[in-house]
C-alpha cells in the first residue's frame, strides 16, 4: 500500500472515530455552564484536535505526489488505539486527569512499540507535570481529580 493511500485511510479511520467519541461526550442542556468547571472539557480538546490532525492526514495523502510503498495497515495498533481513547473517555472524570494520564500515556506508548522504560517515563510524567501546572497556574483552573478525593472530604 502507497504512503498516500495509508494517510488517508488513517486519516479517514481516525477522523471517523474522533468525531463518534466527541458526538457521544458531548452534553446537552447545559448551556449556562462554564467550559472551564465541565471535567470532560479536556478530553474534548483532545478530540477536537484528533480530527483536525485527521483531516490533516487525509489532505495530505489526497494532496501528496509521493507513491513510496509501506507494509499496509496495522489494524491491531489502530483498533488498540481507538479502545484506549474510548476508555480514558469514559474513565476520565472518575480517575481524574492526573492518574488517567499516569495511566494512558505508557499503555498507549507501549501498545504503540516503545518499549524503552526511560524515554516513556519521562514523557509520561512531562507530559502530567506540564499539562497540570499549564492549568493551574495559567488558567487557574485545577484539572479533576478521581471521585475518591472528593468522597473523603
Amino acid at each position: 500500500m502507497d504512503v498516500r493511500r495509508l494517510d488517508i485511510l488513517y486519516g479517514a479511520v481516525f477522523l471517523a472515530g474522533a468525531a463518534f467519541l466527541y458526538w457521544i461526550a458531548v452534553e446537552t442542556g447545559i448551556t449556562a455552564r462554564r467550559i472551564a468547571s465541565d471535567p470532560m472539557w479536556y478530553p474534548k480538546v483532545l478530540l477536537v484536535l484528533m480530527l483536525l490532525c485527521s483531516g490533516w492526514l487525509i489532505v495530505r495523502g489526497v494532496l501528496s505526489r509521493q507513491r513510496d510503498h509501506v507494509g499496509g495497515l496495522e489494524w491491531r495498533r489502530l483498533a488498540v488505539t481507538l479502545v484506549l481513547s474510548t476508555l480514558s473517555l469514559l474513565f476520565f472524570a472518575r480517575l481524574g486527569f492526573v492518574l488517567m494520564s499516569l495511566i494512558l500515556v505508557p499503555v498507549l506508548s507501549w501498545s504503540l512499540g516503545y518499549r524503552r522504560p526511560w524515554p516513556v517515563v519521562l514523557t509520561t510524567v512531562g507530559f502530567t507535570a506540564v499539562v497540570w501546572c499549564g492549568f493551574t497556574y495559567g488558567l487557574g483552573i485545577t484539572p479533576p481529580a478521581p471521585d475518591f478525593i472528593y468522597l473523603s472530604r
